[in-house]
């Protein structure tokens, strides 16, 4: 992907220089094959048009399109997009778990992608003032490309909270009672077992057993 600190592997994208997270801009000519993350990935199409494909189907791409590509495993690919600006992230299940907490962060990351048949991603169109805002937080991540990542992984952390927090906000609706605030512990549970198995073809009945057989096993555990 250019100049971007990713590297494929057959269809699996990796991040290849120990950056928790990244942003840049990155032009698609043409079509880009179908792949999948071995991370999340939020794009936001900055330019031209185009057209991605999913399992969720065929959506056309233009100014202000944001896609997020939660757990791993989800692919997509592209088609005549002239250009997209990327951010991706590894630290879900680590700086961001308390995110599963928040109204608006938590739909974004955790609730909202795996509503009404989204599978696993989360689609929407940002307005001209939270595009410029989005933008410009993803242009500050940008900047600390190249700096050693002990030093400035603070940073990082901190400039994509504040991206995802503008993204919540622009993508939600003005009430998040309107969302459940706190996720069902067995959503939760559910969501822990895909992050730490991101390869296993889940079904929904595969993952209830697992979710069931996990809530007995702690409650006999605590007898």
């Amino acid at each position: 992907m250019g100049d971007l600190p990713v590297e494929q592997v057959d269809a699996l994208m990796h991040i290849v220089d120990g950056s928790p997270a990244f942003a840049g801009r990155y032009l698609h000519e043409g079509s880009h094959p179908a792949h999948t993350h071995s991370f999340v990935e939020v794009a936001v199409v900055v330019g031209g048009s185009g057209v991605q494909h999913s399992l969720a189907g065929q959506q056309r791409l233009t100014v202000g399109d944001v896609l997020l590509l939660l757990r791993p495993g989800v692919w997509h690919g592209y088609e005549q997009c002239h250009a997209l600006g990327c951010f991706t992230s590894e630290l879900l299940r680590r700086e961001l778990a308390w995110t599963r907490e928040d109204p608006w962060i938590g739909h974004l990351l955790w609730t909202g992608p795996y509503a009404h048949q989204r599978r696993g991603m989360l689609t929407g169109h940002v307005g001209d003032a939270a595009f410029r805002e989005c933008v410009e937080h993803l242009e500050r991540l940008q900047g600390l490309r190249g700096r050693p990542v002990p030093a400035y992984k603070a940073d990082l952390v901190g400039g994509l909270i504040l991206f995802l927090s503008a993204l919540a906000r622009a993508l939600g609706p003005a009430d998040p009672g309107s969302w459940a605030s706190v996720s069902h512990p067995a959503v939760l549970d559910g969501m822990r077992l895909m992050e730490a198995r991101p390869a296993h073809p889940w079904t929904l009945t595969d993952l209830a057993t697992q979710v069931v057989n996990t809530s007995r096993w702690l409650e006999s555990s605590t007898c």
